[in-house]
């Protein structure tokens, strides 16, 4: 089950959030921790994922698979109004990357 939201830096330390939060806010911590120049210098080589319940850092295809099994993945966006989920339309089955907006 995904559970956060999480950036592995350059230096291969994994910085994380608990849901809902969004990759942005990881990268804002980054900031407020490091520093503008470090928090820039490592996002040239970051690598965006999520953690699962057990604290694994899974990248954003892995993580897909991991919320697919776990019946995590929201209905898709009303093309009409974004806020809006569409859930008489069926959850998207295609293999790819997760994003935050798709759990919560």
């Amino acid at each position: 089950m995904i559970t956060h939201v999480a950036i592995k830096d350059a230096n291969g330390l994994v910085w994380s959030l608990a849901a809902p939060s969004r990759h942005h806010n990881v990268i804002h911590l980054m900031h407020k921790k490091l520093g503008w120049d470090l928090a820039k210098k490592g996002l040239r080589t970051h690598k965006q994922g999520f953690l699962n319940h057990q604290g694994q850092f899974l990248t954003r295809e892995a993580a897909w698979v991991e919320a697919f099994r776990c019946n995590q993945i929201l209905p898709p966006y009303n093309p009409i109004n974004p806020k809006e989920r569409r859930w008489d339309l069926p959850v998207g089955v295609k293999q790819g990357e997760l994003f935050s907006e798709d759990l919560w």
